[in-house]
């Protein structure tokens, strides 16, 4: 109604969605919602922009050449994963864009298409904080790959940077990061998210 992201979703109280998580990638949706302003709409959305991750994940499928049979599986397996699906029959989540744009991602890696590479990762870190982590994975996994080191080599930087960076900000400006979700990986709970690399290579 505003244009501003104040919701009273979250919390208990009215608030701005970014002091929770920095996610500008609702902002996708308002045009559809400024057509029909209902939350039926963003309930229908939400399923419809999960499912969009099935033309990447096909297209992803055709560069790796792989016989119509596979693609149908794969298809079958994205489409009814619990994981995927699970999150879209109740509330509203950001999340729902992470899939399909890891995807995209994914594909323009292999494409070696910068534009699309550096769009697509810019939708990544719009969707929330953490999903840096994501894409900091994904250039980890590149840097062990000698033809594409470099995607790597630029990818984890900045991905790692960002998300300090957004942290920084939900703890400077907002209610401060939900890094409760990690506690099981935090063993020095006075470093935080810095102790989860020493957890994973001690254990």
């Amino acid at each position: 109604e505003t244009g501003l992201p104040m919701t009273t979703l979250e919390r208990n109280r009215l608030l701005t969605h970014f002091a929770v998580h920095i996610s500008p990638i609702f902002y996708l949706m308002l045009p559809f919602y400024l057509i029909w302003p209902d939350p039926v709409v963003l309930q229908i959305m939400q399923p419809l922009i999960v499912a969009s991750g099935l033309v990447p994940l096909l297209l992803l499928a055709r560069h790796f050449r792989l016989a119509r049979g596979w693609q149908i599986i794969f298809a079958f397996i994205y489409a009814f994963h619990p994981g995927l699906i699970g999150s879209s029959l109740y509330d509203l989540h950001e999340n729902c864009f992470l899939a399909p744009l890891l995807l995209w991602v994914l594909y323009w890696l292999e494409r070696k298409n910068w534009i699309g590479i550096i769009a697509f990762s810019l939708l990544i870190l719009a969707i929330k904080e953490d999903s840096a982590l994501y894409l900091a994975t994904i250039g980890l996994y590149f840097l062990f790959d000698r033809s594409r080191r470099k995607f790597g080599l630029i990818l984890l930087p900045l991905s790692l940077v960002y998300f300090a960076v957004a942290l920084n900000i939900l703890a400077t400006f907002g209610t401060g990061p939900m890094v409760g979700r990690f506690n099981n990986l935090i063993a020095d709970p006075e470093l935080g998210l810095l102790s989860i690399p020493i957890t994973i290579m001690k254990n």
